[in-house]
C-alpha cells in the first residue's frame, strides 16, 4: 500500500489526507502513519510551512491548506527508489 500512496502523491500533489484515505480504502489515521513512515525512510520530504507572498506564484496555491492559514502539511517526493 506504500507504493500506491507514493503513486497517488506523484500523480497529484493536491491530495488531502482524507482524500488519500478514501482512494486507498483506509482511514486518515493509517494514511498519516504511512506518510510518517515514508518520510522517515526518505521517500517523502516535508515542506516547511513558511509560505507568505510566495504563494501567489505557487502552482498549488488553490489547493493548499497552508495558504488558507489552517493546519496542513505538504510532502514532496524525494528521488529514491520506491519501497518494496
Amino acid at each position: 500500500m506504500l507504493k500506491k500512496l507514493l503513486a497517488l502523491i506523484e500523480k497529484n500533489n493536491g491530495y488531502q489526507v482524507e482524500d488519500l484515505a478514501r482512494e486507498l480504502n483506509t482511514t486518515p489515521k493509517i494514511i498519516t502513519a504511512m506518510l510518517g513512515t515514508l518520510t522517515r525512510q526518505g521517500y517523502l520530504g516535508k515542506v516547511e510551512q513558511t509560505c507568505s507572498s510566495a504563494c501567489e506564484s505557487c502552482p498549488l496555491a488553490k489547493q493548499c491548506k497552508v495558504a488558507s492559514k489552517s493546519s496542513a502539511q505538504i510532502w514532496v517526493l524525494n528521488p529514491k527508489s520506491p519501497p518494496k
